[in-house]
């Protein structure tokens, strides 16, 4: 497992302290060789102000040939960190028998039952679900408070107007 973390130190700092056996160069140098290669592209534009439609077609396909093979570099490094990462996971996984901790059966009073029911429903009606609240109220015999109904709707209704560059429902 030590080598591992070792290889996933070494694949996921920008500066590795040693170089690592891998697919792709290291992030940091894919990064500056394609700003090294942008800045050239800019010069070369730059230097030929008066440059051919063709000349700078060439170059802009030059350039998104490079930034493309840079993605791929980068891609492929991020692919070997994210492998290296699961196979730590895994190895922690077989090496570590914790077993899940046991809870106590939740929701089983009369109490507890009421008071998730009224959770629920409270949560319909402030995320707008009015019709799949009036649903659930007549389904699981839940009282929600009228109360609550109308200041969700009134803060919807203000909060819509806003949306719509309208500040007066606010005030």
């Amino acid at each position: 497992m030590n080598v591992e973390l070792q290889r996933y130190e070494l694949l996921a700092n920008p500066n590795p302290s040693k170089p690592i056996k891998s697919k792709a160069p290291a992030i940091s140098e894919t990064l500056s060789g394609l700003s090294q290669r942008l800045k050239k592209a800019r010069e070369q534009l730059a230097n030929q102000p008066e440059a051919s439609p063709a000349v700078v077609q060439q170059v802009f396909q030059a350039t998104l040939a490079d930034i493309e093979t840079s993605k791929a570099q980068i891609d492929e490094r991020l692919k070997e960190t994210h492998a290296s990462g699961t196979k730590i996971g895994k190895l922690i996984d077989k090496k570590t028998s914790l077993a899940l901790p046991e809870y106590s059966p939740m929701f089983q009073g009369q109490e507890a039952s009421a008071a998730l029911r009224r959770t629920v429903g409270q949560h319909l009606v402030r995320t707008g679900a009015l019709r799949a609240a009036d649903i659930f109220q007549e389904e699981s015999g839940t009282e929600i408070d009228p109360e609550d109904v109308t200041k969700f709707e009134e803060m919807r209704t203000v909060t819509e107007a806003l949306r719509n560059n309208d500040v007066q429902p606010a005030l």
